[in-house]
C-alpha cells in the first residue's frame, strides 16, 4: 500500500525530546560526553537529518530507550494502519471498529511518531465515512485542516481526496468532484495509486447524471477489482453501470445487469448491495410504468436496509413516488407519514422530498412556499446543485403557468447556470 510507504522513518527528534523532558533531564545533561547542545537541539526539532547512527544511539543508551523495541513497535503500527485502510475499503465494518480502537490505544497519549499519526487522523476522515457518522466528519475536517500545514504532499493528497467523499456523500456535488479529480490527478504525479477513486468519481459523475463520465470510471474499478478479487466492490461498480445503462433506455440490458448482481450479492451475503440492487429495480420499473412491480422492488429493499438511515430514507422516496404515479394517493399519504418518523433527523434530502410530495397530492397551496422558502435555502446551504436545480425548474413551470414570467425566466435561468455547473 502506496500510502503509508515512508511513514515507518522514525521521528528521532521528537523521541529524543519527549523522553528527555520526561526525565526532566535538560540538553546539557543529555548531550555532555556525546554531542554539542546545538546538535542536540537541532534535532530535537527536526531541523537536520540523522547523520550519525552512533550518536543517537549513544543517546537512546542513556535515555534507557531500546531502539529495536520502538522499531518494532512502529512496524506494527504501520502494519494496523494498512489493515485498517483495507477494511475500509472493503467496507468491513467490523474488522475496521476493531483496528480503530486498537490504533487510538497507540495515539491516545505519546504521539511520537508523528508521520503514522498524522496518517491515522487522515484516515479518521475516511472511517468516519464508513460508519455514517456526518456529524463527526465535518469535526475532524475541521481538526485536519488545522494540521495540513504539517503533513506531507500524499498525506495532503488523501486528506482532499477523502475530503471530497465526504462532500460527495452530503450532496456538495461541485467541491466535491473537484476534489477527486484532483487527487486523482495528484496520486499520478507522485507515482502512487488507489483505484478506489476511479469507484468514488463513477459514483459521483452517476449522482450527477453523467452517463459516459459515470460508465468510465465504473468500467476502469469493476476491471481493477475483478483483477484483486475484489468481488463486493466490483459490485458496487456494475450497479452504477446498472444505473446508467437503465438511464439511457436499454432496459432489458439493465434487468440483466441486476439480476446477475443479485446472484453474485446473494452468494456472498452483501446485504447492502442487495438493499441497493432492489431499490433500483424499483426504479427501473417505475420508469417502464410498471407500478406494481416497482412498488414490490422497493418494499423488498427495505427489508436490507436499516431504519433511520439515509438509505432507508431513499427506498421510501422511491415507494411514496411509484404509489401516488399509481394513483393509490392513500397508501402515498400513509408511507409519507410513516417515512418521516423513520427517517434519521440529519437527512434533510430525503425529509424534504417527501413533504413535497405530500404538499402536491393534497393539493396545497403552500407548496411553492415551501419550495422558494424551505427547500431552496436547505439544499442551497448544503451545495446540493442537483435538488436545487429540480426545484428552481418548478418554479419556473409554476410562475410561468400562472402567467408571471419575469419570475418564471428568473428561475429558469438559476435552473440552467447550475446545470451548467453540474456537466462542467
Amino acid at each position: 500500500m502506496r500510502m503509508l510507504e515512508n511513514s515507518s522513518r522514525i521521528d528521532y527528534g521528537k523521541l529524543i525530546y519527549h523522553h528527555r523532558t520526561k526525565k526532566r533531564m535538560t540538553q546539557e545533561e543529555l548531550s555532555k560526553g556525546i554531542c554539542s547542545i546545538s546538535y542536540l537541539s537541532k534535532l530535537e526539532n527536526n531541523k537536520m537529518e540523522v547523520n550519525s547512527d552512533e550518536v543517537v544511539l549513544l543517546i537512546f543508551e542513556r535515555l534507557n530507550i531500546d531502539i529495536n523495541d520502538y522499531r518494532s513497535e512502529v512496524k506494527e503500527i504501520e502494519q494496523l494502519l494498512m489493515n485498517w485502510y483495507e477494511s475500509i475499503q472493503l467496507k468491513n465494518k467490523t474488522n475496521a471498529t476493531n483496528y480503530f480502537e486498537q490504533l487510538v490505544t497507540y495515539f491516545s497519549d505519546e504521539k511520537l511518531q508523528i508521520s503514522l499519526y498524522y496518517w491515522f487522523e487522515i484516515i479518521s476522515l475516511r472511517y468516519l465515512v464508513l460508519i455514517n457518522d456526518n456529524e463527526s466528519c465535518y469535526q475532524k475536517l475541521k481538526k485536519l485542516n488545522k494540521m495540513e500545514k504539517n503533513f506531507d504532499p500524499l498525506q495532503l493528497v488523501y486528506l482532499n481526496y477523502f475530503s471530497g467523499i465526504v462532500k460527495c456523500k452530503n450532496h456538495e456535488l461541485i467541491e466535491g468532484i473537484e476534489l477527486l479529480i484532483n487527487s486523482e490527478k495528484d496520486i499520478k504525479e507522485l507515482n502512487s495509486t488507489d483505484q478506489e477513486i476511479d469507484y468514488h468519481l463513477a459514483l459521483t459523475y452517476s449522482h450527477i447524471n453523467n452517463i459516459p463520465l459515470a460508465m468510465y470510471h465504473a468500467k476502469r474499478a469493476i476491471e481493477y477489482f475483478n483483477e484483486h478479487s475484489l468481488y463486493q466492490r466490483s459490485l458496487d461498480c456494475q450497479l452504477i453501470m446498472g444505473i446508467n445503462i437503465a438511464r439511457i433506455g436499454r432496459f432489458d440490458e439493465a434487468k440483466n445487469c441486476y439480476h446477475n448482481i443479485i446472484k453474485t450479492a446473494s452468494q456472498l451475503n452483501a446485504q447492502g448491495t442487495l438493499g441497493r440492487v432492489y431499490t433500483n429495480l424499483g426504479y427501473l420499473y417505475q420508469k417502464t410504468k410498471d407500478y406494481k412491480k416497482s412498488i414490490e422492488y422497493f418494499s423488498k429493499s427495505l427489508e436490507f436496509k436499516m431504519p433511520r438511515t439515509k438509505e432507508y430514507g431513499n427506498s421510501i422516496n422511491g415507494l411514496v413516488q411509484s404509489f401516488i404515479q399509481s394513483g393509490d394517493i392513500e397508501q402515498g399519504l400513509a408511507w409519507i407519514n410513516k417515512g418521516i418518523k423513520l427517517l434519521p433527523s440529519s437527512d434533510g434530502t430525503n425529509r424534504i422530498r417527501l413533504k413535497k410530495m405530500e404538499l402536491e397530492i393534497t393539493n396545497s397551496v403552500n407548496i411553492y412556499d415551501y419550495i422558494e422558502n424551505t427547500a431552496i435555502p436547505y439544499f442551497n446551504n448544503k451545495g446540493d446543485v442537483y435538488n436545487l436545480c429540480d426545484c428552481y425548474e418548478e418554479l419556473g413551470d409554476y410562475y410561468s403557468s400562472i402567467f408571471q414570467y419575469k419570475k418564471s425566466s428568473y428561475y429558469y435561468a438559476l435552473c440552467n447556470t447550475n446545470r451548467k455547473k453540474l456537466n462542467t
